[in-house]
């Protein structure tokens, strides 16, 4: 699907939230999304404005389980929330797990997060790297980041 006019999906959306977002001409979103029973997989590319995002995910409704891949280069996050003070992300997530309850103790996550380029205002925050674990009720993680903050 190819976005040139945004306007005509702000109807869509609440108001306060379509006064925030938008799409820059030439969005370029394509993907596929599979049910099988109670398993969804979904396979998305977005490209704007010489950026791109792609989303691979797999979620069991029954079983709970998901995985999650989000790779990103350049990608003008920005430019769908003006006025946030935001530019574009390079990046990639990884993530999977068992339970849709954080709080039960027999949920699992493994998540891996390396941000390698995004602006906030005047600072540069790439340079972040999370690791996250949770099992058995407790959560540990690992923040490393080397940048303006």
């Amino acid at each position: 699907m190819r976005v040139d006019r945004f306007a005509a999906l702000r109807g869509f959306l609440p108001k306060d939230v379509a006064t925030m977002v938008d799409v820059p001409r030439g969005t370029n979103l394509r993907g596929k999304v599979n049910f099988n029973g109670n398993d969804i997989s979904l396979q998305t590319l977005a490209t704007a404005l010489k950026g791109q995002l792609q989303l691979r995910a797999n979620v069991g409704l029954k079983s709970e389980q998901y995985a999650v891949d989000l790779k990103s280069e350049a990608f003008p996050i920005g430019s769908f929330l003006p006025g946030m003070g935001l530019g574009a992300l390079t990046a990639n997530i990884q993530a999977d797990g068992r339970g849709f309850d954080p709080l039960r103790p027999s949920a699992r996550l493994n998540a891996d997060a390396r941000v390698r380029a995004l602006r906030y205002t005047d600072w540069q925050l790439g340079g972040i790297d999370l690791q996250a674990r949770m099992a058995d009720g407790a959560l540990n993680a690992a923040l490393q980041s080397a940048n303006d903050l």
